[in-house]
């Protein structure tokens, strides 16, 4: 129970993060990430050699990137908006959100009600 009680305590400061992952919504529409970079490679015909090595997991976080060099992020960031306008975060978990977190990291663009 002392972990828990200093887990309480640290929340309670203020001094805790909330980190939320991509399935926190992905019940409610929204995208894995591996989900999240297919949506966009079809959505701007994206094509490069990143592609060759699309078993990589890895190689996610580096089409991204392209993909942001190649486009307006803005136009990126637009698409990923609309596609997870829909996804929240579920019932069960939204109490976790109204507690006094430092802060939240969250790799969910769709998390507007986190925080």
């Amino acid at each position: 129970m002392e972990i828990i009680d200093d887990l309480v305590n640290t929340i309670i400061k203020g001094d805790c993060v909330l980190f939320a992952g991509a399935g926190i919504t992905q019940n409610s529409g929204g995208l894995s990430w591996a989900e999240l970079i297919e949506y966009l490679i079809s959505k701007f015909n994206y094509s490069s050699p990143l592609l060759e090595n699309r078993d990589d997991p890895t190689n996610n976080m580096l089409i991204m990137d392209d993909l942001f060099l190649k486009y307006d992020p803005r136009i990126i960031y637009g698409a990923v908006s609309a596609k997870l306008v829909n996804a929240e975060v579920p019932n069960d978990l939204s109490n976790l959100t109204k507690l006094p977190w430092f802060t939240v990291f969250t790799t969910n663009w769709s998390c507007k009600n986190i925080g």
